[in-house]
Formats: C-alpha cells, sequence, structure tokens
C-alpha cells in the first residue's frame, strides 16, 4: 500500500484510487475519483512568484497535522491497493512543477513517508521529487543497493510475472524489474518486502 503523486491525465491501473488536489477537475473526467480539497493551492496558484507560491503553500502545509492527512488520504483511499494524490501538470516535463510535489516532500519530512510520482518511482522523493521546481530540489548521492541475491526472483501482481534485473546503473539505491513489456525502479525496501532471495 502506497501514496503516490500523478496527474489526472496519467493512465492509472483500477488498484489505485484516484484523489484529486488541485483547485478543480478536468471536464468530462471518469468518475470514481475523490477529491481532498484543503491540499489545494489558494486564490494566488496563478499570480505569485514562484518562491512566493513555495512560501505561501508551504505556510498552508505547516498549519496542518500531517498524521491527520495522511490518515484522510488513506480514508480517501478507501479499499483500493493504492491511492495517487492528482493535479494538471504533466509528469514528464521539467518546468510544469506542481504543488503534488510539495505534498510529498513535507509528508516525507514528517512522517518518512515515501511518495513518487507514479511511473518515475527512480526520480526521487522528499526534496527529490520530480514535480518540485528544480531550483529547490535537494540531490543526496545514494547508496547501492546489493541486488545480487534477487536478481531472477519472480513475484506474480495482477496476473503479470515480475521478473528483477539488476541494480540500476542510473539510481543505484533502486532495483529494476520487468514484466517483460515494461520496466519500472524499486526502493530496496520495496525489493525486499516483494520478492524472496533466489541465491
Amino acid at each position: 500500500m502506497a501514496i503516490y503523486t500523478s496527474s489526472w491525465f496519467t493512465p492509472l491501473p483500477p488498484e489505485v484510487q484516484r484523489i484529486g488536489i488541485s483547485r478543480g477537475t478536468p471536464r468530462n473526467m471518469k468518475a470514481g475519483f475523490r477529491v481532498y480539497r484543503e491540499l489545494a493551492p489558494g486564490n494566488y496558484f496563478k499570480s505569485a512568484t514562484i518562491y512566493n507560491y513555495r512560501d505561501q503553500y508551504m505556510a498552508g502545509l505547516l498549519a496542518m497535522d500531517p498524521i491527520a492527512v495522511r490518515d484522510r488520504i488513506l480514508g480517501l483511499q478507501g479499499d483500493a491497493e493504492h491511492c495517487a494524490l492528482l493535479c494538471y501538470e504533466h509528469p514528464q516535463k521539467e518546468d510544469d512543477w506542481c504543488h503534488r510535489g510539495y505534498v510529498a516532500a513535507w509528508l516525507f519530512d514528517n512522517l518518512k513517508e515515501v511518495v513518487c510520482e507514479w511511473g518515475m518511482e527512480q526520480a526521487g522523493h522528499g526534496w527529490q521529487h520530480p514535480k518540485i521546481p528544480k531550483q529547490f530540489r535537494t540531490f543526496e548521492v545514494a547508496e547501492p543497493i546489493n541486488v545480487t541475491p534477487y536478481i531472477g526472483a519472480t513475484v506474480e501482481h495482477n496476473d503479470e510475472t515480475w521478473t528483477v534485473l539488476d541494480r540500476s546503473e542510473t539510481y543505484p539505491d533502486q532495483a529494476i524489474i520487468s514484466n517483460g513489456k515494461d520496466q519500472r525502479y524499486i526502493s530496496e525496501a520495496v525489493l525486499k518486502k516483494r520478492f524472496n532471495p533466489v541465491r
């Protein structure tokens, strides 16, 4: 069970409950999403500078109880396996930053809750989250993980077989897994939780 961030326009599997944290929702959006309006930015969202936006949005978060916020998110998640906090900005566009990155950083700062952008787990969490403006992101040297005992290990998930391939050269604290069509990066914690060593 994990909390992610994403865009309204990113296709998500049915096991991920969509939770809007934007000021509105796109027209003709498929039903089934939920909304957490208290995490939407204020009226300043269009006029504030990038610095003032950060300061005002973070001030709003600091006035909230992080445990209560996480509990509310998990309550909105319901019976779904995961959830994603949604706004409009495109995940892959470097300059298309979004307040969902600040939510991810705040949850990590206060609760050590790892919140990644869906499908971009390798890009980082906390203040490394890819939707935080690049001038505010922090980058730490990642400690390489030992993937060797897990290479070749498999797990079944949603009628797909995922196999551990190797450690990522780009992100040495992540393992690469594949279902034969797609590849994903996972943390050491997820690797040890989901897979059993084979050697």
